[in-house]
């Protein structure tokens, strides 16, 4: 990435940002290994740069709290990769269907990435106003 030169030493430039992606691996049994997931990751050609980590379920009971969901997550070197939307894994003689999502936003009413359903540009503003939830209840007195 080049170099520059102060007070007479040479400093060697570097990327500011590695490129790497978040992938979400959904609908994995608890009783797949990772070591499992993470070979099927290599073999698409996918480099990881961290563990995997399986992800809990969103619930605030603190005695619920230990339960994990069936989503692991992975931080990977995506080199242009395209990563299917489903893997088929075998376990024990068992095909488990695995679905995969890289970490963008998605917009589920024009199907494209960089923005959500609430701020499609492709939807009339009224229509989106119509669509959103409510922040707040209303109290009827």
């Amino acid at each position: 990435y080049g170099e520059i030169t102060v007070n007479g030493e040479i400093l060697k430039a570097r990327k500011l940002i590695s490129p790497a992606d978040r992938i979400i691996l959904s609908n994995v049994c608890p009783t797949i290994p990772h070591k499992i997931s993470i070979d099927e990751l290599l073999n698409l050609g996918l480099k990881p740069f961290s563990a995997m980590t399986s992800l809990r379920i969103s619930i605030t009971l603190q005695e619920f709290s230990h339960i994990l969901s069936f989503e692991r997550q992975i931080i990977v070197n995506p080199d242009n990769i395209e990563i299917p939307e489903s893997l088929v894994i075998n376990y024990d003689d068992i095909p488990y269907r695995i679905f995969s999502t890289r970490n963008n936003m998605n917009c589920f009413i024009c199907k494209t990435t960089g923005h959500l359903a609430t701020n499609c540009p492709y939807v009339p503003e009224m229509t989106r106003k119509q669509t959103q939830m409510p922040t707040s209840p209303k109290i009827l007195v």
